[in-house]
């Protein structure tokens, strides 16, 4: 099973949401606990209900093991929590927003609707070649 986020905690692949170690409900930086750990589409909505967050966890769950091999998780931040609040100063816009933030933090171009769209910007990091490499 593919990780997913939301804001306040993450799921472990085999684990419950468990809570942020970091940041979450201080102004602090929401997406800290999941740095060098996960490449994070971050999905900014205005409201739980937006249609586009709906569309985006269908996306993102067809990805499937495309997701698992490259640590990507979906992090959903509603505007009128704290911790959406401040990523949406962070990567700003209205409305639904998905960013995708690599593993140490860089914002990374706008995320696709396509499993090709969505990792090929990620197989392209020097990072990802890495792991990519080290993979039997």
């Amino acid at each position: 099973m593919v990780p997913h986020m939301r804001g306040g905690g993450h799921r472990s692949p085999d684990g419950p949401v468990m809570p942020a170690r970091d940041g979450v409900g201080s102004g602090k930086d929401p997406l800290a606990t999941y740095r060098r750990a996960y490449r994070v589409v971050v999905a900014l909505t205005p409201s739980r209900r937006d249609p586009d967050l709906a569309v985006q966890r269908r996306i993102f769950a067809a990805l499937g093991a495309a997701a698992a091999e490259r640590d990507l998780v979906l992090a959903t931040y509603d505007d009128a929590t704290p911790e959406g609040a401040t990523l949406r100063r962070r990567f700003g816009g209205i409305g639904f927003r998905a960013i995708l933030v690599g593993k140490v933090g860089a914002r990374n171009p706008p995320v696709g609707r396509s499993t090709r769209t969505r990792c090929s910007p990620i197989d392209a990091v020097p990072m990802r070649r890495q792991e990519m490499r080290r993979t039997p």
